[in-house]
């Protein structure tokens, strides 16, 4: 099974934090990718 964690994560573009799924895939891509949504879509 996957190891999923939630992260908080601070988006310096609006200065909030936000929270994000890391499934540690492919040496963190996935987490990347989940950092670039949090950045249009607050969780």
């Amino acid at each position: 099974m996957k190891k999923i964690s939630v992260r908080e994560f601070y988006y310096p573009r609006t200065g909030k934090w936000y929270r994000f799924t890391d499934t540690r895939i492919n040496g963190g891509l996935l987490s990347r990718v989940c950092i670039e949504i949090v950045g249009w879509f607050s969780i």
